[in-house]
């Protein structure tokens, strides 16, 4: 069945949305952003003269919209009553919109326990959106008893199911104790193949543990320079700050006190003088320089 055409323009307004969100540059985006309320606003006026056509796409879209008041009023018993009616037609992504609006915070016990029930439904249709949804709910305790295992399982499912996340979800719960690190590993893995940068943070931690049975100090140089070349922010700070103690300290790599120089300097041209990270490289230079004299 084609998606309904003002479900798809409305769908289309929201991945504008999202991908101006990412975007640099924010000047050119926020002008944009009247055009995509505009579209919001128009294709929810069309979608609500399509009820009689009784499509869950676009009761699922209109309780979308009630949920972030993106084209309409805010309205989240709205939301709930358009995302239930297109779950009971057997919508999966309705179920498990069903089941986030469940599960925020503050919600009774009963309702955390429908939570499940829908997740679950979602995930018998073979949604990895549920899948991905009950993996989070046995790690967080809500409405089950904390299983970090069952999470696991659940996160694996939802990687094969086609939900590429979940493969790194499923690695860093792993990785949080060392006699999983092993089979984090695997997964971790799988993640940056499926073009996940940031699980390079948890394998370079991995094996930078001596503790760990996957412990590997030049694969844990490796993906620091990864993080320090490819990602943006506080991880890629962290990343060029290890890079240069390791190459003062020859861990991972050959011993090369130039080499630490070089990635403190270019750090700190990044850095705000004002911020912690800056002092840190500063004060490691230092010590670097008065090391050679």
């Amino acid at each position: 069945m084609s998606t309904p055409y003002y479900v798809a323009a409305y769908q289309s307004a929201c991945r504008r949305y999202a991908e101006g969100c990412k975007d640099d540059h924010w000047e050119e985006w926020r002008e944009k952003i009247g055009e995509i309320r505009a579209a919001w606003k128009w294709s929810v006026a069309g979608m609500l003269t399509q009820l009689d056509t009784n499509n869950p796409e676009i009761w699922h879209a209109l309780g979308d919209a009630f949920w972030s008041g993106r084209g309409i009023e805010r309205d989240v018993e709205q939301a709930e009553e358009w995302f239930r009616k297109a779950a009971l037609a057997g919508h999966g992504p309705s179920m498990v919109s069903l089941g986030l609006l469940l599960r925020l915070d503050g919600r009774k016990p009963e309702e955390l326990a429908e939570s499940v029930q829908w997740f679950r439904r979602a995930a018998d249709l073979g949604d990895g959106g549920g899948m991905t949804w009950l993996g989070f709910t046995y790690r967080d305790g809500k409405g089950v008893p904390v299983d970090e295992r069952q999470a696991v399982d659940w996160f694996i499912k939802a990687y094969a199911a086609g939900s590429k996340n979940a493969a790194d979800l499923a690695g860093r719960l792993l990785s949080y104790q060392p006699e999983n690190h092993l089979e984090a590993v695997g997964w971790l893995q799988i993640a940056v193949e499926e073009g996940n940068e940031l699980s390079n943070y948890s394998l370079a931690l991995i094996y930078e543990n001596r503790e760990s049975p996957a412990y590997n100090p030049e694969e844990a140089f490796r993906c620091w320079s990864l993080l320090a070349e490819r990602v943006r922010g506080d991880i890629r700070f962290q990343a060029m700050f290890t890079l240069a103690r390791c190459c003062r300290d020859g861990i991972g790599t050959e011993r090369n006190r130039q080499e630490a120089k070089r990635w403190l300097d270019h750090l700190m041209t990044l850095v705000p003088k004002e911020k912690a990270d800056y002092r840190y490289a500063a004060k490691l230079r230092k010590e670097i320089d008065e090391d050679l004299f």
